[in-house]
């Protein structure tokens, strides 16, 4: 049942990922570029994760601000906003255990607030894991420009 945890843990897959990077990097060094220099192993590196960020700032940029996702783009407004609850009803039916829950009348503005206190506190839980979905959604490509420059930046540094 750990795998199926997603909804729960929605940043762990995104972790996952990121930490596979620099784990397959220090494989690498360690085994294959072991004839290959630091500096000039870490240089292309560096170089390579900094090409994926800008690509990837690129493409992300263009997403956003071109998209027909909604009328007003993908660029994050309330618009969106909306179009990410609209888009996320399957992650609002299965995030509480108990029912599927229904954003405007659950978690919106409009809520209605269950009376017996526990349940209410279960609700709110779920409201956030399932705002934490959508939200990590949207904003992971994002994530990806940064994880890449980093990297790439750490790697040039290691290479001077």
């Amino acid at each position: 049942t750990g795998v199926l945890k997603g909804v729960s843990y929605p940043w762990a897959p995104v972790l996952l990922v990121f930490a596979t990077g620099p784990a397959a990097l220090v494989i690498l060094r360690k085994s294959v570029s072991l004839l290959v220099s630091r500096d000039q192993f870490y240089r292309v590196v560096g170089k390579s994760f900094g090409a994926c960020a800008a690509i990837l700032l690129l493409v992300w940029l263009v997403w956003t601000y071109t998209n027909e996702y909604t009328s007003k783009g993908t660029a994050w407004n309330p618009v969106v906003k909306d179009q990410l609850i609209e888009d996320s009803g399957d992650v609002y039916a299965n995030v509480y255990s108990k029912r599927p829950l229904n954003y405007s009348v659950d978690c919106g503005a409009g809520q209605v607030v269950d009376p017996d206190p526990k349940v209410a506190g279960q609700i709110s839980i779920a409201c956030t894991k399932a705002e934490t979905v959508w939200f990590v959604v949207w904003m992971v490509p994002f994530a990806a420009v940064l994880f890449n420059a980093v990297v790439a930046a750490f790697c040039m540094i290691e290479s001077r």
